[in-house]
């Protein structure tokens, strides 16, 4: 349980470093736990997810971050059927208008779109596939936002209209 250790660093560092602002959900230790188990789990799907559950916090999501990296690298042809055979492709998903042929056909939009928006084009591999360019501008990170004490988002203000029109809600 080597992977035990790693958690224990960045449990450490993030949570119990009190000169480290932290919230509650906090991409670097989210990060961090779906990379605990892409590397610790033994080339093994299931103890990747494990494992990356395991770490806790925003277990939800960790595991599946972690499988979804997997998976899309591996591809189809390489994933066990057991994680795919039985799937309702029709089956609409909950809260929304989509099925799964109808999500895979709106991302595909949205994967030939994203270089165009980028300022990269689409060009065309050896084997005649389109490969998208996507330029690598430098990153500047974004500024800090304390989930505990949050600011205006996008600089938005509300209008004396806007303030008018805003209801407490009724007590129960």
């Amino acid at each position: 349980m080597v992977w035990k250790k790693t958690w224990e660093s960045v449990d450490r560092k993030y949570r119990q470093d009190h000169h480290y602002n932290v919230s509650e959900l906090e991409v670097k230790i989210e990060g961090a736990f779906v990379l605990m188990g892409l590397l610790y789990g033994n080339g093994g799907l299931d103890s990747r997810m494990v494992i990356s559950c395991r770490c806790g916090s925003d277990s939800d999501y960790n595991h599946s971050s972690s499988c979804g990296v997997l998976f899309t690298t591996r591809g189809l042809s390489r994933l066990p059927d057991r994680y795919y055979r039985r799937l309702n492709e029709q089956a609409i998903f909950s809260r929304t208008a989509y099925s799964l042929p109808k999500l895979i056909c709106v991302c595909g939009r949205l994967d030939r779109q994203a270089p165009a928006k980028a300022g990269g084009p689409v060009e065309k591999d050896a084997s005649d596939e389109d490969v998208s360019v996507i330029p690598h501008p430098t990153p500047v990170p974004g500024k800090f936002e304390d989930l505990k004490n949050p600011s205006l988002i996008a600089s938005s203000a509300y209008s004396e209209d806007d303030k008018a029109r805003i209801q407490p809600p009724p007590q129960l």
